[in-house]
Formats: C-alpha cells, sequence, structure tokens
C-alpha cells in the first residue's frame, strides 16, 4: 500500500527528529565526573590530608584521582579540573596547575618533589564569590597519563585555602573526562542515514 503524503511527512519528521538524537548522543560521548581519591597539602617536612586543601609559598596543594571509572581502551575527547575556593578572600587569585602520574593515588611527603607538567594557570577574579569554582582544560596533559591515578599540585605565592573532601560546600576538586565516541554509535547513526534515504526513495 502506497504511503500517504501527510504519513510520509509524519514518518520523515519522526526519522529526522530520531537520528538527531542520535547525532546529538554520538557526539557528545560519555563523560564522568570524578572526585579526588584524596588531596590535602604537603611541604618538605610533612602532609596534611584530613583537613582543608591549601597552597601557600612553599607549600603545595595537592590533588589525585583514581582512572578506574574510564576503560583502558577509551580515548579521551576533553578533560577539565576544577577547584572550589572555600575561605575568601584569595590570597593570591592565580593558581598554577601541574600534573604528574602517580602509582597511588594518595598525598605523600614524595609528591613534594615529584617531578610534574605545567598544564596550566586557573585565574579567579579578585571578587570570587563562594561557589564560583575555577576550570582548567587538562586535555593535552591527560592524553599522555598511563598510570592508575593522576595528580595535581596546585601552586600559589600566598596562602589561598580550596574545598578538600573533608571539607566542601557540596564540590570538592572534580575531574571531568569525557571520552570520544564509540564507533558503534557513529555506525548507528550511519546505518539509520541510509534507512532513512532507501524510504523516501520507496515513497517518492
Amino acid at each position: 500500500m502506497r504511503v500517504s503524503k501527510m504519513t510520509f511527512g509524519k514518518c520523515a519528521v519522526m526519522a529526522f527528529i530520531a537520528l538527531s538524537a542520535i547525532h546529538s548522543t554520538a557526539n557528545a560521548g560519555v563523560e564522568y565526573v570524578i572526585n579526588p581519591s584524596d588531596d590535602g597539602t604537603v611541604t618538605r617536612s610533612r602532609v596534611d590530608n584530613s583537613h582543608d586543601l591549601w597552597s601557600n609559598f612553599g607549600e603545595y596543594g595537592i590533588v589525585e584521582f583514581s582512572l578506574a571509572v574510564i576503560p583502558t581502551d577509551a580515548e579521551i575527547s576533553k578533560a577539565m579540573l576544577s577547584i572550589n575556593p572555600y575561605a575568601l578572600p584569595l590570597d593570591d587569585s592565580g593558581v598554577m596547575v601541574f600534573g604528574y602520574n602517580s602509582e597511588d593515588g594518595k598525598v605523600t611527603r614524595s609528591d613534594y618533589s615529584t617531578a610534574a607538567t605545567y598544564v596550566g594557570t586557573i585565574l579567579f577574579p579578585d571578587n570570587v564569590t563562594w561557589g564560583q569554582i575555577g576550570y582548567i582544560d587538562i586535555t593535552d596533559f591527560m592524553l599522555d597519563v598511563e598510570s592508575p591515578y593522576v595528580g595535581f599540585k596546585l601552586v600559589t605565592t600566598s596562602l589561598d585555602i580550596f574545598s578538600s573532601l573533608e571539607h566542601n560546600y557540596g564540590k570538592p576538586s572534580q575531574l571531568t573526562i569525557t571520552l570520544v565516541p564509540e564507533p558503534a554509535s557513529i555506525l548507528l547513526l550511519a546505518a539509520g542515514a541510509i534507512s532513512l534515504a532507501r524510504f523516501r526513495q520507496s515513497h517518492l
């Protein structure tokens, strides 16, 4: 039976909506928001990972994350690190961030001297308020991480205190990773487009 123009129009619209949804999902990939496995502050002589997370001259804020939830064969399309001020005002609005591979996911004295890669600086406005989270794109760095954990040093020249696992305003530092869409999603999109094209040809 030949499909009427009205029915065909409805089918075309529904197919377009379905394909758009698939396309959106395929482009978005899968996003993981990861809380720290441990955080704290290290100096040359001591470690404090039971209270606040702070950075000061000669003292480094340390945040480490487990990458266990990320599939080993997954490809990262974007990675962001966020930190959340806990005490205001910040004495230093520029927070330098250094990343390094970690095997234990713990804040230890060795993290003070661990070689790390500069990934950028988070700049907070002078009038920063509570809940005004700072973000930095760390995608390029994360592409080279091969350890089960990843760590970040927060470096400032004067005292800054950030939300930690123990003390925060509902959100400690977080690592947000978005993966490249799986090939199956892209193939599904292509198959849907072919089916729609065949449907249109058979009812014109």
